[in-house]
């Protein structure tokens, strides 16, 4: 038996494709790389590496270390940008306005509870209200006062006003045909019903007008002391 392995082991490869140990076929020279018979016990020690009788000699060569360069750093490319081209800002007041816009959008999506529609809708308007009376109050100032210095983005005072105009215009639309054609309609079906004061009974403008006495009027009008 073991003398039927021994022979297995010295059976030569085929010559058209000899498969070689990477440190053996370093050590073979250039004259023996096309004959050459290998001792398969040797294929188990380190490993092999394929070569053909029409493969040129520098195969045969130790490979590239292509580890080492995938280590190496990227070459760096550098830009040149300059800080004041407009295209690389966002309009402040633009910006705020697409943060409000995503409230409406809360109250629009049907998956909001109904209650909370509501509420979202009054945040979009309570928002705006400040919005107005600062920022939008602060840009006619400056229109006002001819001011013509460039915001980051490149506009003055009044493109940023009619900027403002132009996107908020279909949002507010967009807000009030909601309300009245869809939200307040869910609204009055679920027994939650916004009536006008002509549509109230003697009771319950009674109940208003002491609410508004009691409840409004002083924080509207200041008591002397």
């Amino acid at each position: 038996m073991q003398k039927s392995d021994r022979s297995h082991q010295n059976t030569p490869l085929p010559h058209s494709d000899i498969y070689l140990p990477a440190g053996i076929a370093r050590k073979t020279s250039a004259a023996g790389r096309k004959k050459c018979t290998i001792d398969r016990g040797d294929l188990a020690l380190e490993p092999a590496i394929l070569i053909h009788r029409s493969h040129p000699p520098s195969l045969l060569q130790t490979p590239p270390n292509h580890a080492q360069d995938q280590k190496r750093p990227p070459p760096k490319i550098m830009l040149k940008l300059t800080s004041a081209d407009p295209q690389y800002y966002f309009n402040r007041e633009q910006s705020w306005l697409e943060f409000n816009n995503r409230v409406l959008h809360e109250a629009l999506d049907p998956r909001t509870p109904l209650l909370e529609r509501l509420k979202f809708l009054a945040i979009f308007s309570s928002n705006l209200d400040e919005y107005f009376m600062v920022r939008v109050g602060a840009l006619k100032q400056q229109v006002e006062a001819k001011v013509r210095k460039l915001t980051a983005d490149g506009r003055t005072p009044q493109e940023q006003l009619d900027a403002i105009n132009k996107r908020l215009l279909p949002m507010v639309t967009q807000q009030h045909a909601y309300f009245d054609q869809t939200l307040r309609p869910k609204l009055a079906a679920s027994g939650i019903c916004i009536l006008d004061y002509i549509d109230l009974n003697q009771e319950q403008r009674n109940y208003l007008h002491r609410y508004f006495k009691e409840q409004v009027f002083p924080v509207l009008t200041p008591l002397a002391a």
